[in-house]
């Protein structure tokens, strides 16, 4: 819609608000005091290319978007998807969580991870591997009768 502004294919967007003849979007990687980030997206007329074979000219009004969902891990169980990005801004502290997340996808070359490395500076780790803390709180595991 707007090259020099980075409004273009491939740029993600929050959409603000959703009208019947506009998106009010915002890009999610602005930089600060980016004045361009807002985009007010009108419906496009879209018109089938076999409407000079017809008496008639086949045109509709959409949104030039493909739209993407987001689920939380505990959402998530149960469902399938042929790609899946995991975001893990924060240590996963639910036991079973990380193994929701990475088994909702069959191929394992289709699943994408971003996850916070700051936490892991301090230790002597692999840089070429990225971790997660898989917290578990042991005294939620423990049987109530018991001592341990």
């Amino acid at each position: 819609m707007d090259i020099k502004a980075g409004h273009c294919n491939g740029t993600r967007y929050l959409i603000k608000h959703m009208g019947q003849y506009r998106l009010v979007l915002e890009k999610l990687h602005a930089e600060e005091g980016d004045k361009n980030k807002v985009l007010i997206l009108p419906r496009i007329p879209m018109k089938h290319a076999m409407s000079d074979k017809f008496a008639f000219e086949l045109t509709r009004l959409q949104f030039p978007i493909k739209i993407a969902f987001a689920l939380t891990m505990n959402r998530a169980q149960g469902q399938s998807a042929e790609k899946c990005g995991i975001l893990l801004p924060k240590h996963v502290w639910a036991h079973g969580q990380i193994y929701v997340a990475f088994s909702r996808c069959g191929n394992p070359n289709n699943v994408h991870v971003w996850a916070e490395q700051s936490l892991f500076e301090k230790h002597d780790l692999d840089p070429a591997k990225k971790y997660v803390a898989n917290v578990v709180y042991s005294e939620v595991l423990q049987d109530e009768d018991s001592d341990v």
